[in-house]
């Protein structure tokens, strides 16, 4: 999941999964059901070049109760215009930026860390490459040019089967999964 700008569309996709999916459209179904599973709970993180989604549960009854739903979340999500505004950028009822996606990078854009790593990405990267972009977005980007209409598109040239890898561990019968 490569970034060519600093719109942010990996990680602000990595979000919206999270808020509902076509066959469960609504916010907090993962965690629901993941609590009646008995899991830990899911989780995501945004890298350079991938995106890890995360499921913890006890047993192999919970996690294949899970798993689909998830998926679903994944490969179709709802990604509406009020999940976007309220989880990626919005200016709220004080007149301030905000924006769970927003807010994050705020604090993170200019650390010395952040600073140093994307200066040196662009220096050793020339050209049309994922490394030299700000996987999560600049704050510059998310208020002005990320749009959920780039993040649906993103979606759809990412999110496909061939570009998914499902790696289970623990006791899981793999002719179960395929069910």
């Amino acid at each position: 999941t490569e970034a060519f700008d600093d719109d942010g569309l990996p990680h602000t996709l990595e979000h919206l999964i999270f808020l509902g999916s076509e066959d469960y459209p609504y916010k907090g179904v993962l965690d629901l059901l993941g609590n009646r599973c008995l899991a830990s709970g899911t989780n995501a993180w945004t890298d350079t070049d991938h995106t890890n989604y995360t499921m913890t549960t006890v047993g192999s009854e919970g996690f294949l109760t899970l798993m689909p739903v998830y998926l679903d979340h994944i490969l179709f999500p709802t990604l509406t215009d009020l999940a976007f505004h309220t989880e990626v950028y919005h200016v709220n009822g004080e007149g301030e930026d905000a924006g769970i996606v927003y807010c994050e990078m705020q604090s993170r854009e200019n650390s010395g860390e952040r600073l140093s790593a994307t200066e040196l990405g662009r220096e050793l990267y020339p050209g049309k490459c994922g490394y030299k972009s700000i996987t999560g977005g600049a704050m510059k980007n998310l208020r002005e040019s990320t749009t959920n209409e780039k993040v649906r598109a993103y979606h759809k040239d990412y999110y496909r089967p061939e570009n998914l890898t499902l790696i289970i561990t623990g006791q899981v019968n793999h002719a179960d999964v395929f069910k």
